[in-house]
């Protein structure tokens, strides 16, 4: 924490912000005739604290390029051991926030990352230099070297995460994440058209698949493996290796999901595609196709009674599970919705429009959802300068995971290159994971274990600590 400090005589006054100092690149240090601070007011006095052991206890990069961090991949490991119809509804004429209940208590806001920096009092001469709050994207690449650089060097900014390690090898952004349940194996699945296995022992890739297409889901579920590839689905008894294809879909299959013995696909044309396991066969049939949709469906949630799919269309479907039917189709969003989750009673959704907004069931039943959450616009930081076309995050895939004290955190990755982390329900900030590049998938494991892969084909095991 920085404290302190108004200019001082020696402060230079009247100067502007250096722009190479705000993206890191200015050389002259010292010697710069502008100001290297986020506001020309800023005070001198007082140095940046903390210091610190570095992140993870060392670790540097292993054999397999896998750059590790804290005690490795040794001992336990992190594998844990073990269509139509429906009235629709404008956001417009929905009520969003101050609404008595759960998520009552006035405007509430999702917020960036916590404030790491105050400053009060007076001050000796000169400017202070103050760390921005975004990540060095080159000291996350491994690559900066400046002793005074003025951007984080750390992988987050959350007290209680630490990064274990990175698995690279795929060549093209990583779209979907699977940990079977009591599984020692990780599958990961990427635009570059392979599946990759790796040991959670040790970290290393044990096998890559060729998948002959774009992998655009991947999902485990009661010992079977399912892929969505271009017009096909495929899916593996893990066990025992044996592997059949479901055809049906048109282009691209962006989510799958498996619930009570349905396996439900988002497609690309609009449709939801509906298959049910067949004992006899011990195969996956043909039940249902799930239209309404005007443009593709990315994502698919599902509770006891009922499925929730968001599009292109930017509207949220929801659907009854045991008749098929759509009982209720709200235009929730002003972009396409991105990421569906169910918590409890609740559903949350993520959009393009720079939103993430929670909903609770309408006392009217019949699947009908109801704002209980004021909705907040993502914009940047306070004091960040930004480019007109960079004035919203755009909230991309969104998950929950629980801390070792069994607190259920809302986990939400952002266009800006990080994941940011709220605690449930009352959406206070713990703090922010950072990437090199957008993060496309995320997958949540047992033992407060987190996985993040993004653009460039990197994925990153994450762990709650105490």
């Amino acid at each position: 924490m920085i404290s302190g400090g108004g200019r001082g005589a020696g402060g230079r006054r009247g100067r502007g912000v250096c722009r190479f100092w705000l993206e890191g690149n200015c050389r002259k240090g010292d010697n710069c005739e502008y100001l290297h601070t986020d506001s020309s007011g800023g005070g001198g006095g007082g140095g940046f604290g903390g210091g610190g052991g570095g992140f993870g206890g060392g670790g540097g990069r292993g054999r397999g390029g896998n750059r590790g961090g804290g005690g490795g991949w040794g001992g336990q490991g992190w594998g844990g051991g073990g269509g139509g119809g429906g009235g629709e509804e404008t956001a417009g004429d929905l009520m969003i926030g101050g609404e008595e209940g759960f998520w009552a208590g006035g405007m509430q806001t999702l917020r960036g990352m916590a404030e790491v920096l105050a400053g009060s009092g007076g001050g000796g001469g000169g400017e202070r230099r103050i760390p921005r709050r975004k990540a060095c994207k080159f000291w996350l690449g491994g690559s900066c070297n400046r002793h005074n650089c003025n951007f984080l060097h750390a992988h987050t900014t959350a007290a209680d995460v630490e990064m274990m390690t990175e698995l690279t090898g795929h060549e093209k952004v990583v779209r979907a994440i699977a940990l079977p349940e009591s599984s020692s194996q990780l599958y990961t699945g990427s635009q570059d058209g392979t599946i990759r296995v790796w040991d959670c022992t040790t970290g290393q890739c044990v096998s890559v698949a060729a998948m002959g297409g774009d992998v655009g889901a991947l999902i485990t579920n009661s010992g079977w493996l399912f892929v969505g590839l271009p017009n096909l689905v495929k899916t593996w008894v893990l066990a025992s290796g044996v592997q059949s294809d479901l055809p049906g879909p048109t282009g691209s299959v962006h989510q799958l999901l498996l619930h009570n013995g349905m396996l439900f696909a988002a497609c690309s044309d609009g449709k939801i595609l509906c298959w049910k396991f067949n004992p006899a066969s011990q195969q996956f049939e043909p039940v249902a196709s799930l239209t309404g949709h005007t443009a593709a469906v990315v994502c698919l949630e599902a509770t006891a009674t009922h499925l929730f799919s968001g599009s292109m269309d930017k509207s949220i479907r929801i659907w009854d599970l045991s008749t098929g039917a759509c009982v209720h189709t709200v235009l929730a969003h002003d972009h396409v919705v991105m990421a569906l989750v169910a918590w409890h009673t609740h559903l949350l959704s993520c959009s393009l429009d720079g939103t993430v907004k929670v909903w609770a069931p309408s006392a009217a039943g019949g699947g009908r959802y109801r704002p209980r959450f004021h909705s907040h616009r993502c914009g940047r930081q306070r004091g960040e300068r930004a480019r007109a076309t960079e004035n919203l995050m755009e909230p991309w895939p969104c998950g929950v995971s629980t801390d070792l004290a069994g607190n259920q955190v809302l986990m939400v990755a952002y266009s800006d290159n990080s994941v940011r982390l709220y605690d449930l329900p009352s959406f206070t900030e713990r703090g922010a994971l950072f990437t090199v590049q957008e993060v496309r998938s995320l997958c949540v494991g047992p033992s407060g274990l987190m996985f993040t892969g993004d653009s460039a084909g990197t994925v990153k095991v994450w762990r709650w600590t105490q």
